[in-house]
């Protein structure tokens, strides 16, 4: 899509740093759908975005080339397409994550300090992750520094809930331990 705006002469990413978010994809839609005026097409700009006005419109001055505005439909359609796509996966994962029986609370949880408020992640499923992982674990594995709710997933998707298969923390952690050299 960026190569097709740039032949378009249209530097749209140089003034919106992600042209696949709110902005950046209600411009492109309506370009798509017929609208060429620069002033109509920066009205869209959301507060946030750091750019100023005037700076969107001069980056919307471009040639409207019909084969380019064709490949710009054929790709956010393919970006809407991978979207649906990754909601249906976000709402499987919700359904089987609702499957697991739920972990007695472990009581040291309550004498922890309250975690430190995490940025949501892009791609973090829409459903409230993090509560359904400390749900089936029965600990909050993001309240260890480090640690983002797609870190714990993939903890937790890699090696499971049972940790009696290692005697120790140690043997969980070493290089040598037996899970290192299942997955060599």
């Amino acid at each position: 899509m960026q190569k097709a705006l740039t032949q378009m002469n249209l530097q749209l990413a140089n003034v919106i740093s992600d042209i696949s978010g709110k902005t950046g994809l209600q411009i492109l839609r309506a370009i798509v759908n017929g609208e060429r005026d620069p002033e109509k097409l920066a009205s869209f700009r959301d507060p946030r975005i750091r750019a100023s006005h005037e700076q969107i419109i001069e980056s919307l001055r471009g040639n409207w080339r019909t084969e380019l505005l064709f490949q710009v439909k054929q790709e956010l359609a393919r970006n809407d397409f991978c979207r649906t796509q990754i909601a249906e996966c976000d709402h499987e994962l919700e359904r089987l994550l609702l499957s697991f029986p739920t972990e007695s609370k472990n009581a040291q949880e309550d004498s922890l300090p309250p975690g430190k408020h995490k940025r949501r992640d892009r791609n973090t499923p829409r459903f409230d992750l993090q509560q359904e992982l400390q749900r089936i674990s029965g600990v909050d594995a993001t309240r260890i520094d480090g640690i983002s709710v797609m870190t714990a997933q993939t903890v937790i998707s890699e090696v499971g809930l049972d940790m009696n298969r290692w005697p120790s923390e140690n043997h969980f952690s070493l290089p040598g331990s037996d899970f290192a050299l299942a997955t060599k």
